[in-house]
C-alpha cells in the first residue's frame, strides 16, 4: 500500500461531527449510479423486520441501486413522531449516488415494537449498534475490517441525537451529520419547565441551543459546518473531531 492511499485510509477511519452537512461527502466510495441510457437506475429496496434485543422487532428498509459491488452505507433516522417511510425518497436518493442505505422506524413508532425509551442508551442507541451489526453481514456493504463497516449516520431531530448518542457508544461509525437536534431533551419537550396546556401556551419559544463547538472536543476553527468544510478541517488538522456527550468521553 503507497503513501497515498494509506493517508486516505487513516482519513476516513477519523470520525467526524458534520453540523447542517451531508454525511456522504466523509464516506470514500460513493458514487452516482446511472442506466445505461443515462437516466437514474432503480432502486432496491428490502424490508425487513430485525430482532435487536427479547422480544423487539425494528421495522427496517435497505436500499441499493447498480450493481453488486460493495459501497459505503448510510443509517438514515427519523424524527420524533415519524417513521421508516418519513426518510424513503431521501433513501432512494442516496442509494442512487452510490450508497447502500438502511432506514428503520425506531422502537414504539412506526410498525416497530418495543417502548420509546427518548434515545436511551441501552434501548434506541443499542439498537443502532444492532443495525451496524446487520449491514456488516451484508455484501454490498463495504468494510474496514471484520464486523465493521464503512458507515455513516445522519439524522434530524429526534434523528440527529441518536447519531450524535450512537457515535459517542459505538467506535465503527465513521461520520454522522445529526441536523436541527435537541441538545437538552428536557428543556426541548417542557421549555423552561413549562407543564400543562396553559403554561405551554404562555412559554416563549425554547431558547436556541449553544454552537455545537462549546460542547464538543474539538475548536471552533476545526468544527465543520458543512461537509466539505469537515473533510477539509480533517485533512488540515490530522486529528479528531468529535462531539461526544461528556458522559461517554474517555470509553
Amino acid at each position: 500500500m503507497g503513501f497515498a492511499e494509506a493517508w486516505r485510509g487513516w482519513v476516513m477511519r477519523r470520525r467526524v461531527v458534520v453540523a447542517g452537512g451531508a454525511v456522504v461527502a466523509l464516506l470514500a466510495g460513493g458514487g452516482a449510479v446511472v442506466a445505461a441510457a443515462g437516466t437514474p437506475a432503480a432502486v432496491h429496496r428490502e424490508d425487513r423486520f430485525l430482532e435487536v434485543s427479547e422480544g423487539v422487532r425494528i421495522d427496517t428498509s435497505f436500499f441499493t441501486a447498480g450493481g453488486s459491488g460493495r459501497r459505503p452505507a448510510i443509517l438514515l433516522a427519523h424524527g420524533f413522531g415519524g417513521s421508516k417511510e418519513s426518510e424513503r425518497s431521501r433513501a432512494e436518493e442516496l442509494a442512487r449516488d452510490g450508497y447502500a442505505v438502511l432506514t428503520w422506524s425506531a422502537r414504539g413508532f412506526g410498525q416497530s415494537s418495543g417502548q420509546i425509551g427518548l434515545n436511551e442508551p441501552e434501548r434506541e442507541v443499542a439498537d443502532v449498534s444492532r443495525l451496524v451489526d446487520w449491514l456488516a453481514q451484508r455484501p454490498e456493504v463495504q468494510l474496514d475490517g471484520e464486523g465493521d463497516p464503512r458507515v455513516g449516520v445522519t439524522g434530524a431531530s429526534y434523528g440527529g441525537a441518536v447519531s450524535l448518542l450512537a457515535a459517542a457508544y459505538d467506535k465503527r461509525i465513521d461520520a454522522i451529520a445529526p441536523q436541527i437536534t435537541w441538545w437538552n431533551l428536557a428543556d426541548a419537550l417542557f421549555p423552561q419547565a413549562a407543564q400543562g396546556s396553559s403554561a405551554v401556551a404562555a412559554t416563549p419559544v425554547a431558547r436556541p441551543a449553544p454552537p455545537l463547538w462549546r460542547r464538543s472536543s474539538c475548536p471552533p476553527r476545526t468544527c465543520p459546518t458543512s461537509a466539505r468544510a469537515a473533510a477539509r478541517a480533517v485533512r488540515a488538522a490530522g486529528r479528531r473531531c468529535s462531539a461526544r456527550p461528556a458522559s461517554a468521553r474517555g470509553r
